[in-house]
């Protein structure tokens, strides 16, 4: 019986220099920065970049869970604000300054993954509108809590390159 083979540390750390340069040039410049410039600013050729990440999606969901996980933590410090007005406000004013100085999340959940797909019609068929009964609603003066890390279990993966 064959054991599994861990990977070799040169391709470890390889990969954490393409997770490493992709965060900040998605940060900088956006998700469709060019995979080449990733591969240049982590220090390898597009080659490595393309034996760990098979496209640009791939990359993306490397980089999408910390950006995800931080918006979870400026929730979770709202919430345990006692006034809701400071905790909404904290909670704008410190997601618009994550917003301006990051890119990555404004781009990526602003798009439809699936939208971007052709591999099968019913993949890449947007979804059909919902009639207005049939749309659950959230009662005014009321808030529906969900969890950026929700968003995060999405798959980008569907993105071209």
């Amino acid at each position: 019986m064959l054991g599994v083979m861990s990977p070799r540390a040169d391709a470890v750390r390889n990969r954490q220099k393409l997770v490493d340069a992709a965060r900040e040039s998605f940060s900088e410049h956006g998700v469709d920065v060019s995979l080449e410039r990733i591969a240049k600013r982590a220090g390898v050729s597009i080659g490595t970049l393309y034996n760990h990440f098979a496209d640009r999606g791939e990359l993306v969901d490397a980089v999408l869970p910390d950006r995800l996980a931080y918006l979870d933590a400026l929730a979770a410090a709202a919430d345990a604000e006692p006034d809701p007005w400071t905790a909404f406000e904290g909670f704008l004013d410190a997601l618009i300054a994550a917003q301006a100085s990051d890119r990555t999340v404004n781009e990526a959940v602003a798009r439809e993954p699936s939208a971007r797909s052709t591999s099968s019609p019913s993949a890449g068929a947007p979804a059909a509108p919902s009639s207005p009964s049939s749309t659950a609603r959230t009662p005014p003066g009321s808030f529906a809590r969900t969890s950026a890390s929700t968003t995060s279990r999405r798959s980008w993966s569907r993105w071209r390159t």
